[in-house]
């Protein structure tokens, strides 16, 4: 599930994006945690904000990347007690939406300015 990087950024972003990249990783997987997962997700996308400019652009990427992890995590639970191929289907669309936002994110920090006394 790993997307090949397109836009280059600063190390600080591209290291705080690998970091998302691995939540996302722990979210889609058998995960034996998914609540502390989405928190811990939560976290690196907060402090992203934190490091950036404040960019209604990345703020609504942050957002949906959120809510489509919120989701996913949602339609699994409800797949696994459905236990069909509607239920699956679910799943699988919630997960490109996922996908989608990711890179939607990514997209979005390309043109992120540090926000004053943040060093990248």
């Amino acid at each position: 599930m790993t997307m090949v990087a397109s836009e280059h950024l600063p190390p600080q972003l591209e290291a705080c994006v690998t970091v998302v990249r691995q939540w996302l990783d722990k979210i889609t997987a058998a995960s034996t945690n998914p609540d502390l997962d989405l928190r811990n997700l939560r976290a690196v996308l907060t402090h992203l904000l934190e490091i950036v400019e404040q960019d209604p652009t990345i703020d609504a990427a942050v957002d949906n990347l959120a809510d489509a992890a919120s989701a996913y995590l949602e339609e699994v639970e409800l797949a696994a007690g459905m236990q069909t191929k509607a239920g699956d289907r679910a799943v699988a669309r919630r997960l490109n939406a996922l996908e989608i936002a990711f890179a939607a994110l990514r997209r979005s920090l390309a043109s992120a300015k540090r926000r004053p006394g943040v060093l990248w």
